[in-house]
């Protein structure tokens, strides 16, 4: 930019030849081009500018704008800065932080957020005759604290939420349960499930979970090797969703370790789900598990696959007895669903799960 100044026509301006400029434009063109933070010099009543090479990235495409008045150089924000512009050439020193403004730098109508100081500059008979514009653009700052703002906010929503949980499970799981023992083991169990659902979700900023991850998640320390098999799209749950299938899956998991397939060396588990017209549905079956009947009562365990779920999903969660097996099946239309190609249905299969969930 000093090659620039030094080169430009002057002459076509209201500044006039260089020559002829006063000794305090002289003065002050070369301090704000010797500087390596962003400035622009308006000078006069037209507000001609003077900018430096750390101010070009401000301007976008605007630039080349050497010797334009300042006012048409920002025409589409005028309305907001004219008026600290006006109070700089009466005298008046204006300094604002982050600043919002909808501004057209050539790439469209976008909104920034700068950190600037109008300061008027006297000639050498003390006259205002200008001012000095200091500014450095602060749109990543201020849209990474909003983004932290909205962030923090979420995570103490989904903490107070875990809290919530784990109270409801603690108390709903003695309350329930034949023996103190019990209530202690199903408990700390069920407290874990939750536990891992919540470091799974901490590790997404937007609070969602991949459903492949979040099978693998609950399974975590109660899967034997090669005997789980899923095939389904990608599918993002949300994160109350996420605690109440991770709570669920857990519940299927450690039945299927006690009474079903993974009791014995050969029973599997299959899992899968499907995008069909809008509508969501996963299906969990075991395969070559001892024999099941249908329980003589209904347990926590099975409040939490089938009360939670629908809830939760807004939709329906369905643990079906026969002497043959069970087969647990979840619809839902309200899950945010990714592009993927249809799957093939499996072929039907006998299920074989706990007899106390």
């Amino acid at each position: 930019m000093n090659a620039q100044v030094r080169e430009f026509d002057w002459s076509i301006t209201p500044l006039g030849s260089q020559a002829g400029w006063p000794v305090a434009l002289r003065i002050t063109s070369d301090l704000i081009l010797r500087s390596d933070f962003p400035k622009c010099l308006c000078w006069g009543p037209e507000m001609i500018t003077i900018y430096n090479d750390a101010f070009v990235p401000i301007l976008g495409r605007k630039a080349p704008c050497l010797g334009q008045p300042f006012s048409k150089i920002w025409a589409e924000a005028w309305h907001e800065i004219g008026p600290i512009a006006d109070r700089a050439l009466q005298g008046h020193s204006t300094f604002i932080r982050n600043y919002e403004l909808q501004i057209e730098r050539g790439e469209g109508n976008e909104t920034g957020w700068f950190t600037f100081c109008y300061s008027p500059v006297a000639d050498e008979n003390g006259v205002i005759s200008g001012f000095m514009n200091t500014v450095i653009e602060t749109t990543g700052e201020v849209m990474t604290a909003r983004r932290s703002s909205i962030l923090n906010g979420e995570l103490r929503h989904r903490i107070k939420n875990a809290y919530a949980k784990a109270i409801a499970i603690v108390r709903l799981t003695f309350r329930q349960a034949r023996s103190v023992e019990e209530a202690k083991e199903a408990a700390v169990r069920r407290l874990c499930q939750l536990d891992q659902a919540q470091r799974a979700l901490l590790a997404d900023a937007y609070g969602t979970l991949d459903i492949r991850t979040l099978i693998v998640d609950a399974l975590a320390g109660s899967l034997p090797e090669n005997r789980l098999v899923m095939r389904g799209p990608p599918v993002m749950i949300e994160a109350d969703q996420v605690f109440a299938l991770s709570l669920a899956l857990g519940e299927l998991a450690t039945n299927a370790q006690k009474y079903g397939a993974w009791s014995d060396d050969q029973g599997r588990v299959l899992i899968e789900w499907t995008q069909r017209r809008g509508q969501f549905e996963l299906v969990w079956r075991e395969v070559g598990g001892p024999p099941v009947i249908e329980p003589a009562t209904s347990g926590f365990g099975r409040e939490l696959i089938e009360a939670a779920l629908s809830h939760e999903f807004r939709g329906e969660a369905l643990l079906k007895f026969d002497p043959a097996g069970v087969v647990f099946t979840l619809r839902s239309s309200a899950i945010g669903l990714e592009p993927a190609d249809q799957i093939s249905g499996l072929p039907p299969v006998t299920a074989r799960v706990a007899p106390e969930i």
